[in-house]
């Protein structure tokens, strides 16, 4: 079958593989220079020396019998074709596949395939990854090296006769898995290492080219001298401004900025600001001279003064922390004449406690780390206290750097922010306060509710209810005066408000909102308890309703399983009833439901539960009977009817009763002994009739 040359967990050749790819990959460096010059070219030498690299790995492999062997070269091929593009992938991809179609044998379909798969792997991770290779991680490569190798192995698999592949894999994974990674850490560093050079030289050239640019469009002028008076370099704005460099030219330069670094030259009609410091200019100690017109600015010094002079708004000029100008907007607003403002403190007027906080705010608006207005109060001459807002900005004025001050009256502006929140908050409590009424189940909790809501929200004295059913249907406000007012609730009672100060019409409309809506939701919780009374109640006796039985038998039974007591049931029936209705009408038959319930109701224990439980019929539930319990209920019940009897009613009263037991011990179950009641009920029932016909 095939050889092994090298066995165990390394295979040696595979290692001088390795060595020998990364080793050739580090020629690399000596052609990426010529990336920045000539990329075609760039590329054709770099493809080829790829494609000579993989067909140097394909000279040392590690094999296994004639045209079966295994080497490295599509770990080049991948990083080729990742850090150069599809020329070199397809330059390095056809040198490679073409020597291996030279070498031929059983492996060649598996080879090429993987020449040419990880030829599109680099060129696929190329497309994301390309704007930063330089950035990529070791783990990165890592992780490409581990995609390759499953390329290699799954190729693998093609070797003919295909039971040859398999035996292959098994034997190669294990030092594919960590080599192959490894080579691609290690070539794809030193090829990361030569694309952060050349990101490197590239940003210089580029930076270099930007100086020049930069200097060549600047407006201002830049002049280099040495230190003999030698002209070095003149961008085009110094030549626009000073002429050609002359010496006369230099020595005026250097004679107006002897004795300060930033002097005003003038050149004829031009007034120029000169400023001047040192560098070194190709290994020589030298000077700068940086030229600015500033004609237009001191004609432009000149107009601001005359616009903030004019301005509607106030505004003053602070130099060295004191006042240096004020306009005429700014005497009217202090109440101070001029003569009082200038050379003052910036400050003075700034009240105590908040002077040191506008100080360090001015600071940060005049660093640009401010854009707000700072609010601040401001005592006039009269010592009347107004809210201002103040706007800082640097400017330079005659060649010093000045803070120009925005001084607004915000008082009114104030005033309406106060009385804004003040209803938001309103707003904002009114919407807790309904959402906490609509939360609650008891109309006392609303009313309690409302009341504690109103004082809190409208900052009323006190609030107290009055319940009357006579309550207008709608909120209509009765004045007593603008401290008092009575709020109806509609149907239920009335709101008695005492306020500690006018009330407004917001707070009017907040009363209302609030009024109306804790009336609504009394009635839905009246409702409620209405719809609840219903659902397990029969609306003509009164009693619980087949609804309401069910639900008790089924928590009763737990009950009596967990502590063993029985339960006792008496089924009831009205005899005669389909002809009581028909003779007497039906309404004389729901007076005669009404007493059999009342009856029933009165015979036993208030514990005990009576239902209706369906037309005629009716149930009682004895818990925790005696032994003889339903016995004594029973015949309670019949010494009633015989009571009532006794006093000649409209229609005598006949029932049948039937009874039964229920023991959680015992075998029957509870249905079974609610059947065992009704039987008994239906065979007295029986009995009563034949009775009946007999007489």
């Amino acid at each position: 079958m095939m050889t092994l040359l090298g066995g165990g967990f390394l295979h040696f050749p595979l290692l001088i593989n390795a060595a020998l790819l990364v080793a050739l990959s580090s020629l690399h460096h000596v052609i990426v220079p010529l990336k920045l010059k000539n990329e075609p070219l760039y590329n054709i030498i770099s493809g080829i020396l790829f494609g000579l690299i993989s067909i140097i790995c394909m000279l040392f492999p590690l094999s296994f019998s004639p045209g079966i062997f295994v080497d490295l070269r599509e770990v080049v091929i991948a990083l080729g074709s990742l850090c150069c593009g599809v020329t070199v992938a397809a330059i390095a991809s056809s040198m490679s596949c073409l020597y291996r179609i030279w070498m031929g044998g059983a492996g060649t379909i598996g080879d090429i395939t993987a020449i040419l798969a990880c030829a599109a792997l680099g060129l696929m991770y190329r497309k994301t990854v390309a704007p930063n290779l330089a950035t990529l991680n070791p783990l990165w490569f890592c992780g490409f090296g581990i995609v390759i190798t499953a390329i290699k192995l799954t190729t693998l698999l093609l070797t003919p006769p295909w039971s040859t592949g398999f035996p292959l894999v098994l034997t190669l994974w294990k030092s594919l898995i960590w080599l192959v990674p490894l080579a691609t850490l290690a070539t794809g560093l030193l090829i990361k290492v030569e694309e952060q050079r050349l990101n490197v030289q590239r940003e210089l050239e580029q930076r270099e080219s930007n100086i020049r640019i930069l200097t060549d469009s600047l407006s201002n002028g830049i002049l280099v001298v040495d230190q003999m008076g030698n002209f070095l370099f003149c961008n085009p704005a110094a030549r626009k401004l000073l002429g050609p460099p002359s010496e006369i030219t230099i020595k005026k330069l250097f004679n107006a900025t002897k004795r300060t670094n930033t002097a005003e030259l003038s050149i004829g009609q031009k007034i120029l600001e000169v400023q001047t410091s040192k560098t070194v200019w190709d290994n020589k100690n030298c000077f700068v001279f940086t030229i600015i017109d500033i004609s237009e600015r001191k004609k432009a010094e000149q107009l601001f003064l005359s616009l903030v002079e004019n301005s509607p708004s106030a505004i003053y000029i602070v130099k060295s922390g004191r006042l240096f100008f004020v306009n005429k907007m700014m005497e009217n607003l202090t109440g101070y004449s001029r003569a009082e403002l200038i050379g003052t403190d910036s400050q003075f007027m700034v009240v105590p406690e908040e002077r040191e906080f506008v100080k360090q705010e001015v600071i940060k608006m005049l660093k640009g780390l401010r854009s707000t207005p700072i609010e601040l109060r401001a005592r006039r001459k009269n010592g009347e206290v107004r809210w201002c807002a103040l706007m800082a900005s640097s400017a330079v004025l005659e060649r010093e750097r000045v803070a120009v001050i925005n001084f607004m009256d915000i008082t009114d502006k104030k005033k309406l922010e106060v009385a804004l929140n003040e209803s938001r908050n309103r707003l904002e409590k009114l919407n807790e306060l309904i959402y906490h009424l609509a939360t609650l189940e008891d109309e006392g909790e609303v009313i309690e509710g409302t009341r504690q809501g109103l004082i809190t929200i409208l900052d009323l004295s006190s609030c107290d209810f009055s319940p009357s059913d006579e309550a207008p249907a709608y909120v209509r406000f009765k004045k007593k005066d603008p401290f008092n007012v009575l709020v109806p609730l509609q149907g239920i009672g009335i709101l008695h408000i005492r306020s500690r100060q006018p009330l407004i019409e917001e707070k009017l409309r907040i009363l209302e909102v609030v009024a109306n809506y804790a009336s609504m939701m009394v009635h839905r919780i009246r409702l409620k308890k209405e719809l609840e009374q219903m659902a397990l109640h029969d609306p003509l006796t009164g009693l619980y309703n087949r609804h309401y039985l069910f639900a008790l038998l089924e928590q009763e039974e737990k009950r009596a399983r967990r502590y063993g007591h029985p339960i006792g049931l008496l089924m009831v029936d009205v005899d005669d009833m389909k002809a009581i209705n028909d003779k007497k009408g039906h309404l004389v038959g729901d007076r005669v439901l009404k007493e059999v319930a009342a009856l029933l109701k009165s015979s036993v224990r208030e514990s005990d539960i009576v239902v209706r439980y369906g037309g005629d019929e009716f149930l009682i539930v004895l818990l925790e009977p005696n032994d003889n319990g339903v016995e004594k209920a029973k015949e309670r019940i019949e010494e009633k009817v015989e009571e009532y009897n006794a006093t000649a009613p409209e229609v005598p009263l006949s029932l049948s009763i039937g009874g039964a037991y229920w023991n959680p011990h015992g075998e029957i179950t509870l249905d079974q002994a609610l059947s065992e009641a009704d039987r008994k009920m239906y065979l007295e029932k029986t009995s009563h009739r034949k009775r009946s016909l007999k007489n």
